[in-house]
């Protein structure tokens, strides 16, 4: 393998760590203000839930993007010194492989959270249109 392909998926790594971390702080706002005013108290199982997988998420994209680095680095050195090393080479491509292993993981946590957020909106949708043809049939 070549020492700077693991190297290349970095910015798009960062562009995933990015936009989790600016959701991560929505996440976090909307947090702290069900616990300021007191409402929506039944999404807070669900808020913190979604706090989990969003952590998880960065969690296991930090570990890729340095296991991805690694590799990098001894790929690089490998080549560098010009030694040829299969033991070198085979350390290399295990980081590489298993960064983009953890990188899959992160992109799973998303999914998830994904998925819960939208279950979320779903049924709160579906609490103001009850609420809505409620009040409808009381006029």
């Amino acid at each position: 393998m070549n020492w700077a392909a693991p190297l290349l998926v970095l910015p798009g790594v960062g562009l995933l760590i990015m936009s989790t971390s600016a959701r991560y702080i929505r996440l976090h706002d909307e947090l702290h203000d069900v616990a300021e005013h007191g409402e929506m108290m039944r999404n807070l199982g669900f808020l913190l839930r979604r706090a989990r997988l969003f952590r998880n998420a960065l969690v296991t994209a930090y570990i890729s993007v340095m296991l991805l680095v690694s590799s990098g680095l001894v790929l690089g050195a490998s080549a560098a010194l010009e030694s040829g090393s299969a033991s070198a080479d085979i350390v290399g491509n295990i980081f590489a492989f298993v960064g983009v292993a953890v990188l899959l993981a992160s992109s799973g946590f998303l999914v998830v959270e994904a998925t819960l957020s939208f279950d979320v909106l779903e049924a709160d949708a579906k609490r103001l249109m009850d609420a809505g043809s409620d009040a409808s049939d009381g006029e």
